[in-house]
């Protein structure tokens, strides 16, 4: 229905909007449903229709904002079909684009939540790419933007628990970083400590968001960041 009312007006603002909605809602429900290759078709549709809608109202801040977003979830489903290189493509045109929103209105939740999650497909693209030295600046720099954002908003629950990923990712990156073949002792030895400290620092987030009811599922994964630490032990304890 949607679709049919925007064909008949395509100069109605309401019409648009709807359908962009739906589209959404599709990629949405493709990426649920484990189909991440369908949903880079719906949102591709969703990126055409808004830049059409800008070409109509092209000062209208909710399109812009809602643009710069298609980018965001064509990175997620990208890394989900294990796409890296189109990963990367979306995740350096979505910092691009929300790096520009950002300079507009910079104390915009949204807009910072979504720049620091471009940043993490970016590096988890990388990462899976094995480029994991150039992935390091970025995933330092997603990690310090999230540890921002609970500094200023330190009501909101979501920033703490993109704060555990983020720490945790890190965590991983180093303990990568450590594993490479011409990695020199002294550096090995210091990606092991960072990478114990980052998880230990986990734990601690991990059961006060669960302790605090916000993040009970990640009582399951206590184990394994204790599991990651002795790792990192028993590494520099071999020496």
């Amino acid at each position: 229905m949607q679709r049919r009312r925007f064909e008949i007006d395509p100069a109605n603002r309401d019409a648009h909007r709807d359908l962009v909605v739906l589209v959404n809602r599709l990629g949405n429900l493709a990426i649920a449903t484990g189909n991440p290759r369908a949903a880079v078709k719906h949102w591709n549709e969703a990126r055409d229709l808004l830049r059409g809608a800008l070409g109509r109202w092209p000062d209208d801040p909710e399109l812009q904002a809602q643009l710069a977003n298609v980018p965001v979830k064509l990175a997620q489903a990208w890394l989900t079909a294990g796409d890296f290189a189109q990963t990367e493509t979306e995740a350096r045109a979505a910092m691009a684009s929300l790096g520009t929103l950002l300079e507009q209105q910079e104390e915009r939740y949204p807009v910072r939540a979504n720049h620091a999650a471009a940043q993490g497909m970016l590096g988890h693209a990388l990462i899976s790419a094995g480029r994991v030295r150039e992935a390091e600046a970025t995933m330092v720099s997603y990690h310090a933007a999230v540890e921002r954002m609970v500094d200023d908003y330190p009501d909101l629950a979501d920033p703490r628990r993109d704060l555990l990923y983020a720490t945790d990712a890190l965590a991983r990156l180093h303990r990568e970083l450590a594993d490479e073949p011409d990695r020199a002792d002294r550096g090995r030895r210091r990606n092991l400590q960072r990478a114990q400290t980052l998880w230990t620092d986990c734990i601690e987030r991990a059961r006060g968001l669960v302790d605090e009811g916000l993040l009970p599922e990640e009582r399951a994964e206590l184990p394994r960041l204790e599991r990651s630490i002795a790792d990192c032990q028993a590494q520099l304890a071999a020496g």
